[in-house]
């Protein structure tokens, strides 16, 4: 006997794939909700501006880099940003930012609530700023990135 356990994207891969478990005995069996009784609130894009440049990501994109080095999608040049920072990308309907750097990063959400990260990720959701290597505290606005997530 075999249930659906999850559903998930592979590295490289945007196809969704379920994956099962065997059950080999009935009694016992934890219940799993599907994503239906779940009701997430799904984001299809997210919006990204620094200074004077703005970014649209759609859920469909790849993963967007952003630091230093002239290659990232978004491109922060300050002495506390690493060459490759973090990404954002699209899993299991939201948009999660990942901090890859040396100095971490600073998400403010609406609410007003600040988390640092470092080697660690966080969905994105509404609106808020990303500090890359410094507290949104601060008035370091050659660092603060403002998100909007739809």
């Amino acid at each position: 006997m075999t249930r659906l356990y999850d559903i998930i994207t592979l590295k490289g891969d945007r196809r969704e794939i379920s994956v099962y478990e065997v059950l080999w005995e009935h009694e016992d069996v934890t219940s799993i909700l599907t994503r239906a009784d779940l009701q997430a609130p799904t984001t299809s894009r997210i919006y990204l501006k620094y200074k004077e440049r703005q970014l649209t990501i759609l859920s469909d994109t790849r993963g967007v880099l952003m630091g230093r080095h002239a290659a990232c999608d978004l491109v922060v040049d300050a002495n506390l940003v690493s060459r490759i920072h973090a990404s954002i990308a699209y899993r299991r309907g939201k948009f999660v930012l990942l901090d890859q750097s040396t100095n971490g990063t600073f998400v403010r959400h609406l609410d007003g609530q600040e988390v640092y990260l470092r080697r660690e990720e966080t969905p994105l959701w509404g609106c808020g700023s990303i500090s890359l290597g410094r507290t949104t505290s601060r008035d370091q606005q050659e660092l603060l990135i403002h998100y909007v997530a739809e």
